[in-house]
C-alpha cells in the first residue's frame, strides 16, 4: 500500500505489483482509485476524496495513450515487390494465354485430323477386305462369312486444362447419303437388257476445330472424303479403273451400301461396327449403250475432280473437245464428258461406247453392310 497526499490529509492507496507497462500501470491505478475512494468515503472524509481524484487525473495524463505515425520503408519494398511479383504472374499467364495455348492447340487439331484420316482409311480397309475375303470364299465353293469388324475412331481433342476447352466432334451415319446409280445396257443372246444399280450410305466426322480449320473425314461410295470450307477432296481413291487397251475399254468399279443407325458425339474414342451382309460381283460383255455414272452427293466438286483426273490419266489425256463453267460445270472429250452441278449436288459421268473404242468388259462389284456408330455397351 502507498500513501498518496492530497491537501492535508495522508490517505491509504492500493496499488499492488499486477502489471508492467503503461497499460498495466494505468489499469492498476484506476483499480486501486476506486478501492481507496470507497475508504475515504466510507470515513467521510470528502476532502480527501476530491484529492484522490485529482492525483488519478494526473496520473491518466502521465500514462495516457500516445498514437505514433511513422514512415516505414521496409513496408513500401514489401508493398512494390508484391505489385512487381503479381505484374509478372499475369505477364507469365497472358503469355501463355495469348501464345502457347492457341499453338499447342492448333498443332492438337492438326494431328488430330491426320489421325481421323488415318482411322477412316482402317474403316475402308476393314471394308475392303470382307469384300475380297467373300469374293475368295466363293470362288472356292465356300460360302461367304459375314464377320463384324470394329474399327476405332477418335472424335475430338482433349483441351489445355485452365486455359482451354476440348474440342469436340460428332460421328454420324446416314444410309440416304451418297446415292450413286450406275446405268448401261448390254445384250443378252436376243435380249437387250438394262442394268441400274444403286448405292447409299456415308459415315461422317465433323471435327468443331477452333484453331486449326473445321474440317470433316466422310466415307461415301468406298472412298474417304476430305471437306473443308475452302475445298474438297477424295483423299483415298474408290475402286474404280478404266483399262486402255488400245482397241478397246475394260472398267471395273464398286459400289458399297451401307445400312445402319446411330450417331455420337464428343472427344472420345468411339468407332463403328460393321458387318457384312451380302456381295457379288457381276461380268458384263457386249454393252449396247453408253455406260453412266450419277452421284447424288454434298461432295460434287471432290467427284468430279476425281473422276476427271482419273479418266483423263486413263485416256492418255485426251483432246477437250467442249468446257463450260459456273453453276453447269461441263467436260467433254472424245472417249467421256463430265459435268457437275453445284444447285443440284450431282456429279454426271458418261463414258462413250463407240464402235471404234467399244468397253468389252464391265466388273461390277456390289456390297451390303451393316454399320452401328457408337453404341459402346459393355465397355467400361
Amino acid at each position: 500500500m502507498v500513501t498518496v497526499t492530497a491537501g492535508h490529509f495522508d490517505v491509504p492507496f492500493f496499488f499492488g505489483n499486477n502489471g508492467v507497462g503503461w497499460f498495466s500501470k494505468v489499469k492498476a491505478i484506476s483499480v486501486n482509485a476506486i478501492r481507496s475512494y470507497k475508504y475515504i468515503m466510507g470515513h467521510k472524509q470528502h476532502s480527501k476524496a476530491t484529492g484522490i481524484l485529482n492525483c488519478v487525473v494526473e496520473l491518466m495524463k502521465h500514462y495516457r495513450i500516445r498514437r505514433s505515425v511513422r514512415w516505414d520503408d521496409e513496408g513500401v519494398a514489401s508493398t512494390v515487390g508484391t505489385i512487381m511479383a503479381l505484374l509478372v504472374f499475369l505477364t507469365f499467364m497472358s503469355l501463355i494465354v495469348d501464345q502457347y495455348v492457341p499453338v499447342w492447340m492448333k498443332d492438337a487439331e492438326a494431328a488430330h485430323m491426320n489421325e481421323a484420316f488415318g482411322q477412316f482409311g482402317n474403316l475402308k480397309n476393314n471394308i475392303d477386305i470382307h469384300v475380297i475375303a467373300c469374293q475368295v470364299a466363293r470362288q472356292a465353293g465356300q460360302p461367304c462369312l459375314r464377320a463384324t469388324t470394329f474399327t476405332p475412331i477418335t472424335l475430338g481433342v482433349d483441351g489445355v486444362p485452365l486455359f482451354s476447352s476440348p474440342t469436340g466432334g460428332e460421328l454420324q451415319m446416314n444410309p440416304w447419303g451418297g446415292n450413286v446409280s450406275v446405268a448401261f445396257v448390254y445384250q443378252a443372246g436376243n435380249f437387250s437388257q438394262p442394268v441400274n444399280s444403286t448405292s447409299s450410305g456415308m459415315i461422317d466426322l465433323n471435327v468443331f476445330n477452333r484453331y486449326h480449320v473445321p474440317q470433316r473425314v466422310i466415307y461415301e461410295n468406298g472412298a474417304v472424303l476430305v471437306y473443308q470450307v475452302d475445298g474438297q477432296l477424295v483423299g483415298i481413291a474408290p475402286h474404280f479403273i478404266v483399262e486402255n487397251r488400245t482397241n478397246y475399254i475394260e472398267i471395273s468399279l464398286s459400289q458399297v451400301t451401307l445400312f445402319g443407325r446411330g450417331g455420337t458425339s464428343g472427344v472420345s474414342t468411339e468407332g463403328a461396327r460393321t458387318r457384312l451382309i451380302n456381295a457379288e460381283t457381276e461380268r458384263y460383255t457386249n454393252l449396247t449403250s453408253d455406260f453412266n455414272i450419277t452421284l447424288n452427293t454434298d461432295y460434287e466438286v471432290a467427284w468430279f475432280h476425281y473422276y476427271n483426273a482419273t479418266l483423263f490419266e486413263a485416256f492418255g489425256d485426251p483432246k477437250i473437245l467442249e468446257v463450260s463453267g459456273s453453276p453447269t460445270n461441263y467436260i467433254r472429250t472424245q472417249y467421256f464428258e463430265l459435268s457437275y452441278n453445284l444447285n443440284q449436288g450431282q456429279v454426271r459421268i458418261r463414258i462413250y461406247n463407240d464402235s471404234a473404242f467399244p468397253i468389252s468388259t464391265l466388273h461390277l462389284m456390289t456390297s451390303t453392310f451393316d454399320v452401328i456408330i457408337g453404341e459402346t455397351a459393355g465397355r467400361s
